[in-house]
Parts: structure tokens; sequence; C-alpha cells
């Protein structure tokens, strides 16, 4: 089996050896969701309202559905850290209606209580991903709301800071790593917090009940270097097929939003290859697939 390619994240991940968790959940829905109805009555009584419903049972995590029909979304950690980290998440996206609201957290049990979406989101049309990119972009901007307590606990992790600080032994290429942010200072100052590593699973985008798309399970995100980046695992759209589908039609023009033009040529045929726009009876497909491969060789 061969080894894929390195990326800009290469040696980042480690593999956690057997018996790390010291206390393991069980993976048994019946008996998890008899555990979580304790939980729920003995340190979140007001919550406590109707039956509980196991969505998810895992040895690190287990997730419920408060009562019929649903109201609230009750997580069970099994690590501390990684509950400190979920919890840290919602603080830093406080009031800006980007993930669900957090009711309600207990170190003790290491449980979350956060607000029911019940819609779900098809991601097959490009105004939802639309809406799904300006999500995004609110979460990775998120910093600049902060209040200053917030920014001044956060400071260690600004690009400033990053690019100051020697490049991590992990990154198998610095001058890309230097210039990646670069960029982003360029773009946001040099003050700015990357936040990021969302995982964009499908089922992790659903509406309130006002209708506003929201991104869930937010343990991953991080006030640190793998904000730069985030892990895009959407399923394809279903599109007609001799039209390009949303996904790299948005991708490629996000793309461009933070690539700035280098001159007045620049500036013309960006305009000339701007979504919707056609030239000279060229497709501007071919000059969108080259410009992703070659940030994808510029990242690799």
């Amino acid at each position: 089996m061969n080894r894929p390619p390195a990326g800009p994240l290469d040696g980042a991940a480690r593999t956690r050896p057997a018996g790390w968790l010291p206390h393991p959940l069980t993976t048994d829905p019946a008996a998890a969701t008899e555990q979580a109805h304790d939980l729920l009555t003995r340190h979140h009584p007001t919550a406590a309202v109707g039956p509980l419903r196991c969505l998810t049972a895992r040895y690190r995590s287990a997730t419920f559905a408060v009562g019929a029909p649903p109201a609230l979304i009750l997580k069970r950690h099994a690590d501390f850290t990684a509950y400190l980290g979920e919890v840290l998440a919602y603080q830093l996206l406080d009031g800006q209606a980007l993930v669900p609201e957090l009711r309600e957290a207990n170190d003790d049990t290491l449980t979350l209580l956060t607000e029911y979406l019940p819609h779900t989101v098809a991601l097959t049309h490009a105004c939802e991903w639309d809406e799904l990119i300006g999500v995004v972009a609110g979460i990775h901007t998120t910093s600049a709301y902060w209040d200053r307590a917030t920014s001044d606990a956060a400071s260690g992790w600004t690009v400033r800071a990053l690019l100051e600080a020697p490049v991590p032994d992990w990154i198998t290429h610095p001058g890309q790593w230097q210039r990646a942010l670069e960029v982003v200072a360029g773009a946001h100052g040099d003050q700015h917090v990357p936040l990021g590593c969302l995982d964009l699973k499908s089922d992790h985008a659903r509406r309130d009940t006002t209708g506003r798309l929201k991104i869930l399970d937010v343990e991953t995100l991080r006030p640190d270097l793998t904000g730069l980046w985030d892990l895009i695992t959407p399923r394809p759209p279903r599109q007609h097929p001799r039209r390009q589908p949303p996904a790299a039609h948005r991708a490629s023009h996000l793309l461009r939003a933070h690539q700035p033009a280098r001159s007045p040529m620049d500036r013309h045929r960006a305009r000339r290859r701007a979504p919707g726009v056609r030239g000279r009876g060229r497709s501007a497909l071919p000059a969108r697939r080259s410009r992703l491969r070659h940030r994808r060789n510029l990242a690799a």
C-alpha cells in the first residue's frame, strides 16, 4: 500500500496507543441511555423534561435527543480534554449564531446540553453552499468580535505569534508554512487568531427553528494553527451532469476571493472568469481546475 502524499498538516496527527482512555463509555445504546437519564436527572434537573433517544454511543462520547419532540441535545464525553475543547469552542463562538447555543455544561459529569436543530440541510443547491461558506467564514473571523479579555487570553495564538515562533517540527515545507501565515496576516491582520479545523460532514449542517443554518459537533474546533485548514467531507451533491457541481464552483470562487489580483491585467482576467461570466466562448472550468491544482501543489 502506497503512502499518501504529504500535505500541509502531514505529521500533525498521532495515533493514540491502545488503552489511552482510562474510562471508556459503553457502546450499548440501551445502557448508554440509562446512564444518561441518571446523569440528566441528578446534574441537569431542569432539562429532564422528557424521554431520551440515543443518537450515538461510542467509547469516546455519546449523544442523546432530549424530549419528544426533541428540545435539547445531551452530549457526554469520556475524555476530559475533549470535553474542555468542546466547551471552549462554544464559548469562543458565543453570540455569533453560527453553532447551536450551549445551554449547560457540567465539569464533573463531562456533559453538555445544547440547542436542538430540527431541520436537515441537503446541500444540493448552490444557495445552500453559499450559506455554508458564510457560516464557515463567520467562524474563521470570529476573533474580530471577541471582547478584550478573550482576545488577551488568546494572544499566544495570533498570526503574529505564529510568525515569530519557530516552525513546528512536523511541518515538512517551512517556506510554504510561512507563506500561508503571511497570506492570512495580509487578509486579516497579524492580530487575527486562526480559528477552524471544522468537521464539515453533511449531517453536521442543520437549521434551527428560524431556518438559520448552523454547524454541529464543534469539538474539533481549535484556536491555533490548525484553523488555517478545515477538514471538509460533504457528500457530492446531485446535480445535472452537464453543470459544474456547486462544491467545485463555490470552492474555486472562494479561492479566487482569497487570492488578490496583482495587476490590472490580473483583475481583468479575474472579472472574465467570475462565476456566470463566459470568456470568448471558452469554458472557465479548465482554468478553475488549474488554479485548484496549483493551490493543492502549493499546499503540498
